[in-house]
């Protein structure tokens, strides 16, 4: 059973057609997980006032993926701090087109949760 996304979307982008949550084939990152999880590390610039404060935590984006593999309607599904809400935001604008969800053999548009991980180096 195919359902529609989250419903927030058709607050966010009311004119889109089916967003699909769990299509055929789920959307990948050119190169597949790992390499998301490289350009994350290589992209992350953690806020200073954040690592000042010592703030760790996941913040947790939301965002479709387009029927092209491009990425729209990000927002904080769970925030932590607005520099790192941001951040996380500003890192997802920065993502290269992902290959698209496919439906019955047609790409469509789906959902994609991303949690982004904050993490401090151990300075002991």
């Amino acid at each position: 059973m195919y359902v529609r996304c989250d419903s927030l979307y058709n607050q966010i982008c009311p004119n889109n057609s089916t967003i699909f949550s769990e299509p055929e084939r789920l959307p990948q990152f050119p190169g597949g997980e790992d390499e998301l999880i490289a350009f994350l590390i290589k992209n992350i610039e953690y806020p200073s006032e954040c690592k000042e404060q010592r703030i760790q935590e996941r913040v947790i984006v939301k965002f479709i993926i387009d029927e092209s593999g491009k990425i729209i309607c990000p927002f904080i599904c769970r925030s932590i701090h607005p520099a790192l809400d941001k951040e996380a935001l500003r890192i997802v604008a920065l993502m290269p087109d992902w290959k698209p969800a496919s439906n019955k053999n047609m790409p469509c548009m789906s959902c994609f949760t991303l949690p982004i991980l904050f993490k401090l180096p151990n300075t002991n």
